[in-house]
C-alpha cells in the first residue's frame, strides 16, 4: 500500500460541526474539555495488566475503562487477539492482520484482515488525517472508524496540551466523560460524548506526545450502530497504536 499523506493542522471550525461526524464519523478534533463527573461512573482506572513479551520480560500496560472496554493508557501497544484454548485470548497470526507503520514518524496501527476493516486513504486525505481505518458497513450516514491525526505541539506536555482546547471542544457541544494522563510516558486517554441527529456518539482517544508532536488515535463509536464483534475489534485496533 502507498504511504498515507501526512496530516495538516486544521483550524477548529473545520472539525467541530456535528454535520462532520454525521456524514462519515471521522472525527479528528484534537482538543479536550474539562472533566465532568456526570458519566464518570462508567469509567475509571484499571489495575495494570501483565503481558508476556519475548524473552520473558513482563511489560505493564496501564489501562482505563472506556465505552470500548479496557483502553491502553501508556505508549505501549497491545497485540490483536482471537479466542484461544479454554476461552483465553491468543495472539492473532500475522497473516490474519494488517499493520501500517509510518516511515517518517514511526507510529504504527494494526487491524484484523478479515474484510470488515479497510484502510481508506481517500477519506484520510479529505479530512486531513494521517491514517483512517474504517468498517466496511455504514449505519445511515455514520461509518465506525479509527483514525490517526498528528499535531505539532512544541514543548507542551501531554497534560497541558490535552487541557488546552477545553473551551473549543465544549463550544462544539462535546461533553467530556473522562480524561487520564500518564506523565511518565507522556500519554493519555480521553473520552467525549456528543448527542446529535443520529444519536449518541462517543470518541475514545489515545494521545501520545513525542518530540514535539501529539499523536492522536480516535475511535468513533455510535451507540445505535452495532454488529457482531464490531466494537471489540475497534477496541483492539485502538489499543494496537504505538509510537516507536
Amino acid at each position: 500500500m502507498s504511504d498515507t499523506p501526512k496530516s495538516e493542522q486544521r483550524s477548529p471550525d473545520q472539525w467541530t460541526g456535528p454535520a462532520k461526524w454525521a456524514v462519515i464519523g471521522v472525527v479528528a478534533i484534537t482538543f479536550m474539555v474539562m472533566f465532568k463527573s456526570e458519566l464518570g461512573n462508567m469509567l475509571g482506572r484499571a489495575e495494570e495488566v501483565s503481558v508476556s513479551a519475548d524473552g520473558g520480560v513482563t511489560v505493564k500496560l496501564a489501562t482505563v475503562k472506556t465505552p470500548l472496554g479496557e483502553t491502553v493508557l501508556s505508549n505501549t501497544g497491545a497485540e490483536l487477539t482471537q479466542p484461544g484454548a479454554q476461552g483465553k485470548p491468543a495472539p492473532l497470526p500475522e497473516s490474519a492482520m494488517a499493520q501500517y507503520t509510518d516511515p517518517s514518524y514511526g507510529y504504527s496501527l494494526a487491524w484484523p484482515q478479515n474484510g470488515n476493516w479497510l484502510r481508506d486513504d481517500a477519506i484520510a486525505q479529505q479530512f486531513g488525517a494521517a491514517l483512517v481505518v474504517r468498517h466496511r458497513q455504514a449505519y445511515g450516514n455514520f461509518t465506525p472508524n479509527v483514525n490517526v491525526t498528528l499535531e505539532q505541539v512544541g514543548g507542551l506536555t501531554v497534560d497541558t496540551w490535552m487541557q488546552a482546547g477545553n473551551a473549543t471542544f465544549a463550544a462544539a457541544g462535546f461533553q467530556l466523560v473522562s480524561m487520564q494522563t500518564d506523565q511518565a510516558t507522556q500519554s493519555g486517554v480521553r473520552v467525549t460524548r456528543h448527542t446529535g441527529v443520529q444519536g449518541v456518539l462517543y470518541q475514545i482517544q489515545r494521545v501520545i506526545v513525542r518530540n514535539g508532536v501529539a499523536f492522536v488515535v480516535t475511535a468513533s463509536k455510535l451507540e445505535q450502530a452495532d454488529a457482531p464483534g464490531l466494537y471489540e475489534q475497534m477496541g483492539q485496533i485502538l489499543n494496537s497504536f504505538q509510537v516507536g
